[in-house]
């Protein structure tokens, strides 16, 4: 893997030379890329936010490289941490063998074995053919803590994974697994039916929930925060081609009770064959009711009588499973949801935001790929706040299948964007790439005080930080490279003068 900071182009924290900001608008600017090491291994293929794995008080990134060929292994998959602090990389893992794939799905796996480290997980579903495996990582040293296997050829064992938190109370962190084409010993009645299996802290079964024929109950797991209120965290599961009622292919999202495991609620999908459920992930309390949100996507769907394969992105209360509101791309072809992030604050208007990736959207060129973020203020009924604010800039190179949004990697309690293009282009040869973009208050580039005005205020502001350092973004760094200096003061007298958008 190779990485480097990115130095110019930033805009930073902000205020009166000697008071905190309040309300600032923040903007994300570009601080470390990162690219694979070989051709077609897919490296950004997967990310997701580790929780702070190396315990320095800042969130890192997990990145998956699912074809990796390391030690010569066809597709033997690994999976990198990065810190968010100062983009090094903390650990790399690989898979056991040839065609493992492992880092087709990261996650964080929050503190599992409570020694005060965040862990992280990787699911290889492609290994021992096809039975497929997902892996625990210690944060604190990269040792293994958990590998929980498929039992049959073909279950696809680690397709999808999440953290949970802890819901046995025993003070230990516990995850999920989905097993999308679990087939109940090869019984024809239930091929690709699907399982998810609920793990302990410790390694032992809390829950299994099985599948019927061809459902691929499994697909996404996630957890959905505390939506019942009972003290117990909470978690869901999809099956994007069950039948609902008569129809096949509508598929279903579940929500069960963290507590005892029951149903809580079941959304059902109303397009035949658009992947509903390939994405859930917990959005946060948007609309301020006291219960957590979750957002669900369908890469496949589409409005009815408009273009095939838009893709749609539907939030829903925690309270009661109402919808909030809901988006579908505007152009055909997109695949909205590929990806899909949640539960932060990206731009600092003090609403919770949900970044949607649409790897096939065409902005440039074909299939560059864009990522959206929706905006939750205000919880429009339908025709969601969403506008793209990255693009892919290579044909083909997917910008956007990976997606994190909830990390916070510079302490500044504003959501930094971390973006995978699995088939980025890098010096010529498609390894694929991982953008990381960090929080800097600030309407503009240069408006260090976040007024909207870039003027001799925001150059007395970055002459009040002069000589501090830290994670890239921090107060009055303007260039976003970690330090505040003469290269930011420069930056930003360049700019004097400018208004803001």
């Amino acid at each position: 893997m190779n990485y480097q900071c990115k130095c110019a182009i930033g805009v930073a924290v902000t205020l009166l030379a000697t008071t905190s900001q309040v309300n600032a608008q923040y903007i994300q600017k570009l601080a470390y890329s990162y690219s694979g090491d070989s051709f077609a291994e897919r490296f950004g293929i997967s990310v997701a936010n580790a929780g702070d794995v190396n315990n320095d008080g800042y969130d890192d990134v997990i990145i998956g490289a699912h074809q990796d060929m390391e030690n010569g292994l066809f597709a033997v998959g690994s999976v990198s941490v990065i810190s968010g602090f100062d983009g090094s990389l903390l650990y790399k893992r690989i898979g056991d063998a040839a065609n493992d794939r492992l880092g087709t799905k990261v996650a964080g796996a929050g503190d599992i074995n409570n020694d005060g480290y965040d862990d992280f997980m990787a699911g290889a579903p492609n290994a021992n053919s096809s039975k497929g495996y997902m892996r625990v990582y210690s944060g604190a040293d990269g040792s293994t803590l958990h590998t929980i296997v498929g039992e049959h050829v073909g279950d696809k064992c680690g397709f999808s994974i999440a953290g949970i938190g802890d819901i046995n109370n025993d003070n230990l962190g516990d995850f999920v697994v989905g097993e999308p084409a679990f087939d109940f010993n090869n019984d024809p009645l239930f091929t690709f039916a699907g399982r998810i299996r609920v793990i302990s802290g410790t390694g032992a079964l809390l829950y299994t929930y099985n599948g019927k024929k061809n459902y691929s109950l499994g697909s996404a797991v996630a957890s959905v925060g505390d939506v019942d209120l009972d003290g117990v965290p909470d978690f869901a599961g999809s099956a994007p081609n069950a039948i609902v009622g008569f129809t096949p292919f509508l598929g279903f999202v579940r929500v069960y009770s963290g507590d005892d495991g029951s149903l809580i609620r079941e959304h059902p999908g109303d397009i035949s064959g658009a992947d509903y459920g390939s994405n859930i992930v917990s959005a946060g309390d948007v609309n301020s009711d006291g219960h957590p949100d979750y957002a669900v996507s369908a890469p496949n769907g589409f409005k009815p009588n408009d273009f095939p394969r838009q893709g749609r992105v539907r939030l829903y209360s925690g309270k009661d499973g109402s919808l909030i509101w809901q988006w579908w791309d505007p152009d055909e072809w997109s695949n909205l949801g590929d990806a899909l992030s949640g539960g932060s604050d990206v731009n600092g208007d003090g609403y919770f935001d949900i970044g949607v990736g649409a790897p096939f959207h065409d902005e440039n060129v074909q299939y560059d790929g864009s990522v959206a973020i929706c905006s939750t203020a205000g919880t429009p009924s339908d025709d969601a706040p969403c506008s793209y604010s990255w693009h892919g800039s290579d044909a083909q190179e997917r910008f956007g299948h990976g997606l994190s949004t909830d990390g916070d990697l510079n302490g500044d309690g504003i959501g930094d964007v971390v973006i995978g293009a699995p088939r980025a282009l890098v010096g010529g040869v498609a390894k694929g790439a991982v953008s990381v973009y960090v929080s800097t208050p600030g309407y503009c580039d240069g408006d260090a005080n976040a007024d909207g005005f870039v003027d001799t205020n925001d150059i007395s502001y970055v002459i009040f930080r002069l000589g501090n350092s830290g994670a890239p973004g921090i107060p009055g760094d303007v260039n976003v490279d970690a330090v505040v200096d003469v290269n930011d003061l420069s930056y930003v007298i360049a700019r004097n003068g400018t208004t803001c958008p």
